[in-house]
Formats: C-alpha cells, sequence, structure tokens
C-alpha cells in the first residue's frame, strides 16, 4: 500500500485492529479486520512532528471510512514507563521531544482506554507468543534441536533473543490467569564471560568501544557491529591485507557465504558467544525454550542451518557449568527462518487482548 488513504479499505466489515511499529528509520502502521485480514503501510520518519503527520493522516482515513478500531498497540524503541503511559527515548528522532504519550495518539486510530504502548523487543516477543498461538510457528521457525514438538510454555518460560543493531532479549512466561506474559530484560549489556584465549582480545575491543578499562558487554560480540568486530579478531589472526575493507555485518555474512574462511571463522565466534549469552539466562530464568528472531538470525541460516554448525553450537549451549544438573538437556532451542514483522504482530496480540474470547 502506499497511502494511509487505502487502509481502512483493506478489511472487511467496519471493525478493525490496529498496530503500529515504530522503528528506528521508519514506521508501519498495520489494520486487521476481525476476521485477519488487513493491510499496512510503511513510511520513513524521523522525528515526532513527521510520526504525529502520518499518525493524523491515518486517523483522518478512518474517520472519514467510518472504520470503528476496536484496540491499538503502538511499539517503539526505549522504555516503556512503569504506568504504561510513555514510551521513549527514541534516540534515533531529530526532534527535541524524543517520547511518546498514550493520551496524544489521535483517538480514532488509538481508542482511549483500549491502546496499550510496548517496548520493540517486549512486541517481538509477544510477537513469537501470537505466532504459537496462531499455529503457524512451524512457518515462521525451525527447531535447531531439542525434545519438544511445538512451542508450549507449559515446559517453562521460554527466552527470546534478538541480535540486530544491539542485542535485545525478553522472556515470554505464563502468566497466572493462563496467558502469556512478556519481561524485558536488558542483559545484553551485561558483562560477557570471556573463554580463555579471548582476554586479550576482548581487552582491546573494550578499550577501542570505550577509551578506559570497563568489560565488555555481551551486545558488543552478540550484535551487527559485535560481528565485524569478531572478522577483525579473525582477519588479524588469519594477517589479511584487505581485513579494513569491512565495515558492516553484511559484508562479513556475504564472505562467509561466498567460502571465505576467515568470515566463517567469524560467524562462529559470535554465534558461539550467542549461545553462551543464551546459556547463562536458561540456567537464570529456567527456561523451556529459546527463540532466536530477527532479519539477521533469517539472514543467515545459510550458516545456522548447517548440521556440523548446529552440533557445535548445540555443544557450546551444553558446556555451562550447570548443564551438569540436566537443566540445559530440556531445552528446546529455535531460530526464525522466515521474515514476519514480529513487532506488528506482538502489537496485534496485545490489541486483541482487550476483547473478550467470545468477541474475536
Amino acid at each position: 500500500m502506499k497511502s494511509t488513504a487505502d487502509l481502512p479499505g483493506s478489511i472487511n466489515g467496519g471493525q478493525a485492529f490496529v498496530a503500529i511499529d515504530i522503528g528506528a528509520s521508519n514506521t508501519r502502521i498495520a489494520v486487521k479486520g476481525v476476521d485477519g485480514k488487513g493491510g499496512h503501510i510503511k513510511r520513513k520518519v524521523n522525528s515526532k512532528p513527521a510520526l504525529f503527520a502520518l499518525l493524523n493522516e491515518a486517523n483522518t482515513a478512518f474517520k472519514k471510512a467510518g472504520i470503528v478500531v476496536l484496540a491499538a498497540g503502538v511499539a517503539g524503541p526505549g522504555p516503556r514507563s512503569p504506568d504504561g503511559t510513555r514510551l521513549g527515548p527514541f534516540s534515533n528522532y531529530t526532534s527535541e521531544d524524543q517520547h511518546l504519550y498514550r493520551d496524544e495518539l489521535p483517538s480514532t486510530l488509538c481508542p482511549k482506554g483500549k491502546t496499550v504502548l510496548l517496548n520493540d523487543l517486549e512486541a517481538a516477543a509477544y510477537g513469537v507468543a501470537g505466532v504459537a498461538g496462531g499455529n503457524s510457528y512451524s512457518s515462521y521457525f525451525s527447531k535447531m534441536w531439542g525434545t519438544n514438538t511445538a512451542f508450549d510454555l507449559r515446559n517453562g518460560p521460554c527466552l527470546v533473543v534478538a541480535p540486530g543493531t544491539g542485542l535485545g532479549c525478553g522472556l515470554i512466561y505464563m502468566s497466572e490467569s493462563g496467558k502469556p506474559s512478556v519481561m524485558c530484560l536488558e542483559f545484553g549489556h551485561s558483562s560477557l564471560a570471556a573463554d580463555a584465549g579471548d582476554e586479550a582480545w576482548l581487552r582491546q575491543l573494550a578499550t577501542k568501544v570505550y577509551t578506559k578499562p570497563l568489560p565488555v558487554e555481551w551486545e558488543d560480540v552478540v550484535s551487527g557491529r559485535g560481528l565485524v568486530a569478531c572478522w577483525y579478531r579473525c582477519a588479524l589472526d588469519a594477517k589479511l591485507i584487505d581485513a579494513s575493507s569491512v565495515t558492516d555485518a553484511g559484508q562479513v555474512a556475504q564472505r562467509a557465504l561466498d567460502g571465505c574462511p576467515v568470515a566463517g571463522k567469524a560467524m562462529w565466534l559470535h554465534y558461539k558467544y550467542a549461545l553462551a549469552f543464551a546459556s547463562d539466562l536458561v540456567m537464570g530464568f529456567v527456561c523451556g525454550s529459546v527463540v532466536f528472531t530477527g532479519d539477521n538470525i533469517v539472514n543467515n541460516q545459510f550458516y545456522l542451518g548447517k548440521s556440523d554448525v548446529v552440533s557445535d553450537l548445540q555443544n557450546e549451549f551444553m558446556s555451562h557449568t550447570s548443564a551438569r544438573f540436566g537443566f540445559h538437556q530440556k531445552v528446546s532451542v529455535y531460530r526464525q527462518t522466515q521474515s514476519v514483522n514480529l513487532n506488528l504482530e506482538g502489537a496485534f496480540f496485545k490489541a486483541k487482548a482487550f476483547m473478550p474470547v467470545s468477541k474475536l
């Protein structure tokens, strides 16, 4: 769809749910009718005035078409306030005001009392729960190893790990009401536990990142920039002359896909620490499953789908000191295989939670 004016026509009937995903550079507005059919638009937005120009435009289109929005979910970067009324700051926004307040949203598009604000990782985790609950899990996720035949929170909480620009993580658990609930985590900013032989490299990386002797965070290695850092470490070991020509994670992945052994080692180093990160949190929260999500995971399935890589990563996951007690053997690990906007799916999932089951 090209215009907000097209959104009302994408649904059947006069009632709808709305999901809004405010990203680093693009904002998406999606709509679904009660039958689940709908559409979405995407527009480049990097300031609060531009965001509200888009939202008000969509609000006018819905009002003009006589569409009744039953409930809405809004996902965006930055923390959500404890009372759920504020989201942000959006550090990429050029405007002075980098926060979004629930009460300032246009009321036709985002009805008062039936609009929920979500942190972006929180929304993605609810998206995982929503896709799983919709019985389409196998269409978007593949099991790397484990005994569980399907995503089931009765086996324990699910750890969601999303390596991207940073390292997002969250926990999906079964609430007392029997419905999925999400806890946002910030363990990507906790100190990384270095493997023997990596200490010198990580000290150098810390000096480069922080300009003073601070511990390296997991995010410094398990993220897009982290993959580049892994490349430089492996390229230095191999004495590659053109190491500096690689500046982003996509270039490392492409070289690995093309058969470059140094890039392959960088991929291994990167994902070795990703599994070590997950292994630590699995023990801490006694999880039943782990789901690796995000475009980087989908795009790198040429590597993550190799049987020998999966076997080595499983061994890394099982090398936790507490694995001897049997906790890790009971955990099933999944990875995302198809692109789907989990933020929008999660926003829809939470919007629909406002409605009684009999109404859906």
